[in-house]
Order: C-alpha cells, then structure tokens, then sequence
C-alpha cells in the first residue's frame, strides 16, 4: 500500500483503534482491521507498534496524556500541598465523567485474564506517573505543616498501591454487577473508607481528602459504563 507523503500515519492507526476498539470491543477488533481503515502499511503498523496490545498501550496513554497535563499543572501552581491534593484528585475523576464510553472500554476490554500482560504494562506506567505526581504535592504539605508525614515518596507509593487496589476492586464490579442501587451504594463504601484511610495516613482531619465525587459516579453509571 502507497501511503501519503507527509500524513500522520501513526495517528491515523490510532484513530482508527480508538474508533473501532469503541465500536466492536478489543478482543473483536484484528490489527489487520485497524490497518484496513486507517490506510495504513503493515510495514508501518509494526514500525510504530510491537503488537495490538502495544497499540492498545499508547492508546490509552494518549488518552489519559491530558489528564496528567492538567495535573502536572496543578503541581507547578501556587496552591498549597492539600489544595494541589484535592485538586488532583477532582481532575481525574472528571475525566472519567466526562470520557464514561472511554473508560467502559478500558475497564471491560482489559479486566479479563486474557488481557492481564497488557493491564499490568497499563498498570505500571500509570503508577510511577502517579507517584512523582503525588510524592512533590505531599512533600509540600509536609513542609507547611498539614501533612503527619516524614517520608513523601515512601508514602506516596503507599497512596498508589492502596488507590490502585481500590480501582481495581471498582473495576470488578463494574463489569461483574448488574445495575442496581446497591452497587452504588457499595462503591460508596468503598470511595469513603479510601478517603478516612487517607486521612488518617496523612496526618488531617476526617473528611479532608477528597478522591471522588459520587455524583460523577453516578454520571458514569448512567451512561452505561457499569
């Protein structure tokens, strides 16, 4: 296949693997397809990509890649350590609001033990983002005297484990419940003692931490995410 001088032909695979992922679902979806409709070489696939899985990585980096700009943004503020906290916390789940059929995706297409490989890669680079996002906000708290802490990035990486098992456990019921109002209310729990657990590690009263908003929860819920 003859491809266009100067076209972003990367870009054009992953708009179509974005596209087609959405429309049909990972497992359903052949590199060949993704190829197919993005006019694409299957020289040129493989000189940006190893695999679909790989493919599937970059995707959601590129997707999640605003998310941690704004948060990155946060952190080169003025606000202090809590409100930078906070604030972080608010991006990420108006992010999942706003882009439900997206994490529907993610969650449904990677949660299953034949896609576990790529969910760890997923998993791994999201977490190391997250901790240095996380280890400069709680130093800054430290350091102005709202956080009970002495070591930022040991605790930061406590923080990263402990929200990671916590999404997780959400993920599993997002794709193992049907709709009822006890998942709401058991996501709740869960959200509620995420956030006393934080509060007490960090040294501040109940209720000053802040990871979810429950009404973007249910935002998610009814646009069928869950």
């Amino acid at each position: 296949m003859i491809e266009r001088e100067g076209r972003d032909v990367r870009g054009d695979i992953l708009g179509s693997a974005r596209r087609l992922f959405l429309q049909d679902g990972y497992d359903r979806v052949s590199v060949d397809r993704v190829i197919q409709d993005a006019g694409a070489s299957k020289g040129s696939f493989y000189h940006y990509f190893q695999s679909k899985a790989d493919l599937a990585d970059e995707l959601v980096r590129e997707m999640l890649a605003p998310v941690y700009r704004q948060i990155g943004e946060i952190a080169e503020s003025n606000l202090d350590g809590l409100s930078k906290l906070n604030q972080a916390f608010r991006i990420a789940y108006q992010w999942k609001s706003d882009n439900a059929k997206m994490l529907k995706f993610i969650v449904r297409s990677f949660w299953s033990d034949s896609n576990l490989l790529v969910r760890h890669k997923m998993k791994s680079w999201s977490m190391k983002k997250d901790k240095a996002l996380l280890a400069g906000m709680l130093g800054q708290g430290m350091e102005e005297g709202t956080f009970a802490i002495e070591d930022p990035e040991d605790v930061a990486e406590l923080i990263v484990h402990l929200g990671t098992g916590i999404g997780e456990s959400m993920a599993a019921l997002f794709v193992s419940i049907d709709d009822s109002p006890d998942k709401i209310e058991l996501m709740e729990r869960k959200v509620k003692l995420f956030e006393r657990t934080l509060d007490c590690i960090l040294g501040v009263p109940k209720g000053t931490v802040k990871t979810f908003d429950m009404e973007s929860l249910k935002v998610i819920l009814a646009e069928g995410v869950i």
